[in-house]
């Protein structure tokens, strides 16, 4: 039989039952030796099947495990080639497409000069040769080094559009970027966490050695659920400082380059800042319980009715705004009065909720409450409580919010509420699946 006739009749059901067939010669005594000595006593005899020769078998299995590190037991190989012959393409190390990841600078220093060393030095051994080039490659001026790390930047770049092409054709995942801290950026602030809840995790984690990562933040997490809202509080409090001292930080490390210098290190340590630059804002203290301000705008309820069974469907939601908009305008005035006095039920009842909790508290955190919120203080006295409508409240502080453009809330209340300025800090304690802060500071 031919070696093409042979290659062909090799399908995957086939390797399959080699791996299979192979795997069941391997007495259960010999099962964790090494791989070299656990090849020798393969009986090939057995191993074949079908139409396949002994020696067929054992040519075919040097192929497949070509490619595969061999410092393993051989039952341990076997499994991993029956998983590999299952799935190839998930498995880019034996793939035979997969792009080679280039050597670095100090190794494509050493293949330049091997040859011509190992002319020079018949007598060394491999390793000897190895360590030697090597020492010489770090004793290397700067200079001389950047042309070897020119060369490994242009192969790496290479590298990189290949396996983006391989990973495109195979429908797999691109490997992400990380980055990694230059030497020369060891000034540069550590970023904080971005969340009181991460805050917490770093601070336990400090403290706990010899665990398991997966277990111990399981359990981290249950006690974060179990911590009242004052100390919850106080994590997120401190991390906003942690932010504050960063940014403040960082601009001044800044300062000391130019605006080309400045942009390098921006990108080459991957920090994130914001297209659009934000007026700095005044950080305000989330009391525990403290019932949160509904909107204020009658149009805001009356886009959360139009929208509300869009909730889940963003881009669909966007493109109903503006015929939202469109109909708002069209309605008649006493058709907006209706959406008026949903706005105002539900301004009474906040401020029922607000004076309920503000009783509770002590004397000194109602003082503090008042000087940080003045204007709340018409929630706090039923004789000051007036209905509001949307001309009025532009004319006067707005509900518990920061952001100045109008954003869809996708709680799950009966009522959609969309007002001009979302809590940033309602979401603020959520454990999983936080979404750390954009921090915004100036390039000078």
């Amino acid at each position: 039989m031919s070696d093409s006739e042979t290659e062909v009749e090799w399908t995957n059901e086939n390797l399959a039952k080699l791996l299979a067939s192979l795997k069941a010669c391997i007495p259960d005594e010999e099962r964790l030796i090494d791989y070299q000595l656990g090849l020798k006593t393969v009986n090939w005899d057995k191993v074949a099947f079908s139409t396949f020769s002994p020696e067929e078998c054992k040519q075919k299995w040097a192929q497949v495990i070509k490619k595969m590190r061999k410092r393993r037991s051989i039952t341990e190989l076997i499994d991993e080639a029956q998983t590999i012959v299952s799935d190839p393409l998930h498995h880019r190390r034996v793939h035979p497409e997969v792009p080679k990841r280039p050597a670095q600078a100090r190794y494509i220093y050493f293949k330049s000069k091997c040859a011509k060393f190992q002319t020079k030095h018949p007598e060394m051994g491999m390793t000897q040769v190895l360590c030697t080039l090597l020492q010489e490659y770090e004793a290397l001026p700067q200079k001389e080094k950047a042309l070897y790390e020119k060369k490994y930047a242009q192969k790496l770049v290479e590298y990189r559009e290949k396996m983006s092409k391989f990973c495109q054709k195979n429908k797999m995942h691109a490997p992400q970027k990380t980055y990694k801290r230059n030497p020369q950026d060891k000034d540069i602030p550590a970023k904080p966490p971005g969340s009181g809840y991460n805050l917490f995790l770093k601070e336990s984690f400090e403290s706990i050695t010899g665990k398991k990562a997966p277990a111990t933040i399981n359990s981290l997490s249950q006690r974060w659920r179990e911590l009242s809202e004052k100390k919850k509080a106080d994590y997120n409090k401190r991390c906003k400082e942690l932010k504050m001292q960063y940014v403040a930080d960082l601009n001044n490390h800044l300062k000391g380059f130019d605006e080309k210098e400045q942009k390098e290190i921006i990108k080459r340590n991957g920090i994130k800042i914001p297209k659009i630059p934000v007026k700095e804002k005044i950080m305000k203290t989330k009391r525990p319980n403290e019932p949160k301000m509904p909107s204020h705008s009658a149009y805001s309820y009356f886009v959360g009715e139009q929208l509300a069974s869009l909730k889940n469907d963003t881009k669909v939601r966007n493109k109903h705004m503006k015929k939202a908009h469109e109909a708002w305008e069209d309605l008649s005035i006493k058709a907006k009065e209706r959406y008026r006095g949903k706005m105002h039920v539900k301004l009474r009842k906040y401020s029922q909720d607000l004076q309920m909790w503000f009783k509770k508290l002590s004397p000194e955190e109602q003082e503090s409450y008042l000087k940080e919120n003045p204007w709340k203080s018409r929630f706090l006295d039923n004789e000051k409580m007036v209905a509001y409508d949307k001309k009025e409240v532009l004319l006067c502080q707005d509900s518990d919010s920061e952001d100045e453009e109008m954003e869809i809330n996708s709680s799950d209340e009966e009522e959609t509420d969309f007002d001009f300025k979302e809590d940033e800090e309602e979401n603020e304690e959520e454990e999983e699946g936080e979404e750390e802060e954009n921090l915004t500071f100036d390039v000078y």
